[in-house]
């Protein structure tokens, strides 16, 4: 509830840009903003949402903690005006002007006439967030970091409603409540301080964050370690914190970094996001900072270049990994796509446990991820003659010999793996699709329908993997259009109101251009679904393709009756408008 409301502020704030400027009580333009007494209704909501949510962790017996926001204040300005001109924002000319001029005096050097200047203009503007920003940053440039954290508070606060209220308020209502429902299991965590604490002067910026409020891995860390703090000393019972032998600490930074894989290449997606902001809003010190991601970038390459040699090295070393240890290397790395790496991994497990089953199976996957196939089919072998009941290598056999092109074997593998596994989706899902290859289409299409039976999601994995079976290599009959298309029906005639499936059956005529199956497909989806938007606009696409410009306009006003501002129905409805003038005109001539 407390996130449905913030979503709502977002969205009512938004409605208050798109509205302009507001009137000042003299009738002159004034800044962007929203009226007060929406905000003051907007904050006796979340309020209202944050006591409901105490109330109702107080009747289940459990602890809540709440949290204040943070923001960056340093290196994210005000979103309602530019810094280029300051037109379009209702500010008095006086005001601009001396703030224009302030400009000149702080790009010279001279701080403290910049600062009288932006004073001025504040005067004249007192609710002029970039202004109280472009202040802060000469009080910071000066020295003057108290009176530069205030005014870049202040900028954030007068932006979003209008009135001197914003984020301070939101806190403020977050630090009542708590401190109204402490007695009753209510806990507080002052992000906002925390994360001040970590900044330099106690201003926090990029460093934390990658755009005004979302965090960054460090400052994801001192949100963590500030939660985990307050759970360690007031929520966990004593006799919890007395076994610790001492005091109960968060993870460092490394050790986080290094338990969730935070490597240089996954820092340097962060600061590439943070790059797109500062590109996107025009702000200034975009091109210093794509230097510097480009080096994250170069130190990301070299990392990953060197991690495999060094970690192999220190893997080789007397018990300094376990098995477990060495094969979560190997799944982590496959997980983030490093294939050849989680193979260097996965040799160094058969070497250190050559006897063990599991070993030789994470090298056979490993060999399959790189297409390596008949290496791989020796590695799962030799894992089934050490564990001859297991049903994993044997399907591993079977995709190996997919690979290989050898569909009887694989065929006949995937039917040992699903005798030992009956319930298994995956194995009954590619023994399907490899009946079909063979040319057992009717089997492998029972086979295709009993794993969805068995999970109704596997119908879109099913249906992909026949779409990629090369037509002219097939041994069945019909083309695999047909057969798609077949399956697809199949599966709507047990559950005729799937708008999935039937979405994905119109693909199948698409693709061959069988229009009036495209048609009827969407006919029974708009018909099934009659307040869906997009089941009318495909309708629409389907009458345009069929060249009935008349059905097709109603369909798409259908839909944009249904979805105003959904994309693409109203240059739908202006494309086949413009197309039916020229059929008058074409018909007059």
């Amino acid at each position: 509830r407390l996130a449905a409301a913030d979503l709502r502020l977002v969205q009512w704030l938004a409605r208050g840009w798109a509205r302009g400027p507001r009137e000042r009580e003299d009738g002159t333009p004034g800044l962007l903003g929203v009226h007060p007494r929406s905000w003051e209704s907007t904050k006796r909501h979340f309020e209202a949402n944050l006591c409901a949510i105490s109330e109702a962790g107080r009747n289940a017996g459990a602890s809540i903690v709440v949290c204040t926001l943070g923001n960056n204040l340093r290196d994210s300005p005000p979103f309602s005006e530019t810094r280029v001109t300051g037109e379009g924002t209702g500010v008095r000319p006086e005001a601009l002007r001396c703030w224009n001029w302030a400009h000149h005096k702080q790009d010279a050097g001279d701080l403290d006439a910049a600062v009288s200047l932006y004073r001025k203009a504040l005067a004249l503007e007192p609710r002029w967030g970039q202004a109280h920003f472009d202040l802060a940053s000469c009080f910071e440039a000066s020295g003057r970091y108290r009176a530069a954290r205030m005014h870049y508070q202040m900028s954030i606060d007068v932006e979003a409603p209008g009135i001197a209220c914003g984020r301070s308020e939101i806190n403020r209502i977050i630090k009542n409540t708590a401190r109204v429902w402490a007695p009753r299991g209510v806990y507080l965590v002052d992000t906002e301080h925390a994360l001040m604490r970590r900044s330099a002067h106690g201003i926090p910026g990029r460093r934390l964050f990658t755009d005004q409020c979302h965090l960054r891995f460090e400052g994801a860390h001192v949100l963590a370690s500030a939660i985990f703090r307050k759970l360690a000393d007031e929520v966990l019972p004593d006799s919890i914190r007395a076994e610790a032998n001492g005091p109960i600490e968060p993870l460092s930074i490394e050790n986080c970094a290094r338990r969730l894989v935070f490597d240089a290449a996954r820092r340097a997606f962060e600061w590439e996001q943070t790059l797109l902001v500062y590109r996107d809003r025009a702000m200034p010190g975009a091109d210093r900072l794509a230097r510097y991601v480009e080096e994250i970038e170069r130190r990301a390459a070299r990392e990953a270049k060197g991690v495999s040699c060094r970690q192999e090295e220190t893997a080789m070393q007397a018990g300094s990994l376990d098995f477990e240890a060495i094969r979560e290397c190997v799944f982590c790395l496959a997980g983030a796509g490093r294939n050849d790496e989680a193979l260097e991994y996965a040799r160094l497990l058969t070497k250190r446990f050559p006897y063990r089953s599991s070993a030789h199976l994470t090298l056979g996957s490993s060999l399959l991820a790189v297409e390596r196939a008949e290496e791989a089919v020796g590695e799962l072998a030799t894992a089934l003659a050490f564990h001859p009941d297991a049903h994993l290598p044997r399907f591993y056999l079977g995709n190996a010999y997919e690979l290989l092109g050898e569909w009887d074997k694989s065929v006949a593998w995937y039917r040992e793996a699903l005798t030992l596994s009956p319930q298994d989706v995956q194995y009954t899902t590619a023994l399907g699709v490899a009946l079909i290859r063979i040319g057992e289409t009717e089997e492998g299409l029972r086979t295709c329908v009993q794993a969805c039976s068995l999970d109704a999601g596997s119908w879109r994995q099913i249906g992909m993997r026949l779409s990629m079976l090369p037509p002219g290599e097939c041994a069945f009959s019909e083309d695999v259009v047909g057969l798609v298309r077949t399956f697809y029906r199949r599966l709507l005639e047990a559950n005729p109101h799937d708008y999935g499936m039937s979405e994905a059956l119109s693909h199948t005529y698409l693709n061959a251009n069988d229009l009036d199956g495209l048609l009827d497909t969407w006919g029974r989806i708009s018909d099934a679904h009659p307040d869906w938007m997009l089941a009318w606009f495909n309708l629409g696409l389907a009458f345009e393709r069929a060249g009935d410009i008349k059905a097709a306009l109603a369909s798409y006003e259908k839909a944009r009756a249904l979805d105003p501002d959904a994309a693409g129905t109203l240059e739908a409805i202006e494309r086949v408008t413009e197309k039916l003038r020229h059929a008058r005109v074409d018909g007059g001539a």
